[in-house]
């Protein structure tokens, strides 16, 4: 075991008495790789080469970051479960070795760092997991680690979960991905501009005991909608936070009103309050981008910072 950036970096991993398990990138290296019959990588990449690619994009266009810090998760996924220990690199490396585990199911945040404040800073969020990959792109807040995705124009996909993503058949290869990935990146700190305005205007805006109630009301109905199984009430898109979030969310809202006192406070500290349990270690990693950009399209549309003609709760 070793210390890495701060977090226990584990050389060899237990996905027995944890669910997830945290790696470095020369690690996640050392895993076992899948490959088709003919040889090419499972998904049509390894997930470690993808980020090194991500990672050489940046270079290329001349930004820095940091070591990234890789999150595995199990899942209890038939055929392909997010984690496979190969019995007989077991018995050759050892039973929770590196060498002996594949990894179908990683997240890890890229932090760029020539747009860091003291405040915030840039990410570029990759998850690779069986059904696919996901690349979001957006701000962090340093403190807490709040990542802000701010809609699907930020999201970079080659599948769709929940209603988000990339369904189209002839935009699925790797090669497309990544070359949307490298279009992102070139024109990042024009993105980076943008955000921090909207960022500011949600620090500006604020809002009342009613909005917040009427928000969380409408979190509430947007759950049912997905989840239910009456056809007339069923909405496709996944919900941006499900129950057991909503009533966590309510819960610390609740607690700052009570210590706070305030009788008003701004939308970026209220989604700050709804964003902490939309972390890799927290959520199933093929949902938290798609929760991600429901959750921050919505309370901008709420807003009015946005509108796509859905219901607007605080107008």
């Amino acid at each position: 075991m070793k210390l890495f950036k701060n977090i226990v970096i584990m050389e060899q991993l237990n996905f027995i008495d944890n669910k997830t398990q945290t790696l470095s990138l020369e690690e996640l290296e050392l895993t076992y790789k899948e490959d088709y019959p003919n040889g090419l990588p499972m998904g049509g990449i390894y997930h470690c080469v993808l980020i090194r690619s991500v990672m050489a994009m940046l270079e290329k266009y001349g930004l820095k970051c940091d070591e990234p810090e890789i999150v595995a998760a199990d899942n209890r996924e038939k055929y392909r479960p997010g984690v496979t220990v190969s019995q007989a690199l077991a018995e050759q490396y050892g039973a929770q070795s590196l060498q002996a585990h594949t990894l179908r199911r990683i997240h890890t945040c890229l932090k760029v760092r020539d747009f860091e404040t003291e405040e915030m800073e840039t990410v570029i969020g990759i998850s690779y997991f069986q059904k696919g990959i996901q690349v979001g792109f957006g701000m962090n807040v340093r403190v807490c680690d709040n990542m802000m995705v701010l809609g699907t124009q930020d999201l970079i996909s080659n599948c769709t979960i929940g209603g988000v993503g990339n369904p189209a058949k002839e935009n699925q290869s790797i090669e497309v991905l990544l070359e949307k990935i490298d279009a992102k990146i070139q024109k990042l700190s024009g993105d980076v501009v943008s955000w921090r305005d909207i960022i500011k205007s949600l620090k500006d805006y604020t809002i009342g005991e009613d909005e917040v109630r009427n928000f969380f009301a409408w979190l509430k109905e947007l759950r049912i909608a997905y989840d239910t199984s009456n056809k007339k009430l069923h909405h496709s898109t996944i919900y941006p936070l499900n129950d057991s979030q909503i009533n966590a969310a309510m819960e610390r809202w609740m607690i700052r009103k009570c210590e706070s006192d305030m009788e008003s406070f701004s939308v970026w500290d209220f989604y700050n309050i709804l964003n902490q349990d939309l972390k890799p270690t927290k959520v199933e990693i093929p949902v938290l981008y798609p929760q991600l950009v429901r959750l921050d399209g919505e309370l901008l549309n709420a807003a009015s910072l946005q509108f796509k003609g859905h219901l607007k709760p605080w107008k």
